[in-house]
């Protein structure tokens, strides 16, 4: 039997052959030869369809890049913001926290500048942690720390830390314009948050170029 006879249904053949019978002047031959020739002509549309949306995709090309040091400047972004939460919790616990808090997170606050660890790699749900643990060690009890965090935080909306902290790096408008000109597909992947990654991308005006993003909240 061979590929185009395997489409028929053994249930539709014999229901042909009835048909025929019935009706003594249908080649029962024809018959088939017509219907499997309609599925075959349907397979091979279909397979055609999808060979070529394949080979669409696989000539598909991504660019994804990360926010914060790449798109826009980390420091102007996360120095005012940290030194917000450190004096916040200086004042709601009267301890000197400041310069263990930027240890802990690796910012030099004499240059205003991010190092690699925490504050710039982390998520908001690790710097919570981390900041209510020392504040655990520095004898405040468990529940009062987590409750001053909750207290002294402040999630960075653009409202909070003003749209002249989001600095672009270069012309980050034109090289995205570039590359959607050429076809390629557009990620941004980041630690951050997604309501902030939206409204950063929406005050550099590079979210209707964005094909995805990637937040620690969904994407």
């Amino acid at each position: 039997m061979n590929k185009v006879q395997r489409l028929i249904n053994p249930l539709h053949l014999e229901g042909l052959h009835h048909e025929a019978d019935m009706m003594r002047n249908v080649d029962v031959h024809r018959v088939l030869y017509q219907t499997c020739g309609r599925q075959a002509s349907g397979l091979a549309k279909s397979r055609s369809c999808q060979q070529h949306k394949d080979e669409s995709e696989r000539n598909q090309r991504l660019v994804i890049f990360d926010k914060d040091g790449t798109l826009v400047c980390i420091h102007a972004m996360w120095a005012p913001w940290i030194r917000g939460i450190a004096a916040r919790l200086e004042n709601a616990t009267d301890l000197d926290l400041a310069n263990k808090i930027f240890n802990l997170v690796s910012f030099d606050n004499n240059t205003g500048k991010i190092k690699p660890g925490l504050l710039g790699e982390g998520t908001m749900s690790q710097l919570r942690d981390t900041i209510t643990q020392l504040l655990s060690e520095e004898g405040v009890p468990r529940e009062k720390a987590e409750r001053i965090v909750q207290a002294c935080w402040q999630v960075r909306e653009m409202a909070n830390y003003g749209a002249g902290d989001v600095h672009a790096v270069g012309d980050v408008g034109h090289l995205f314009g570039v590359l959607k000109s050429n076809g390629y597909l557009i990620a941004v992947n980041t630690s951050d948050s997604r309501g902030v990654t939206e409204q950063t991308l929406d005050h550099l005006d590079l979210r209707r170029s964005s094909d995805w993003y990637r937040t620690s909240r969904g994407s």
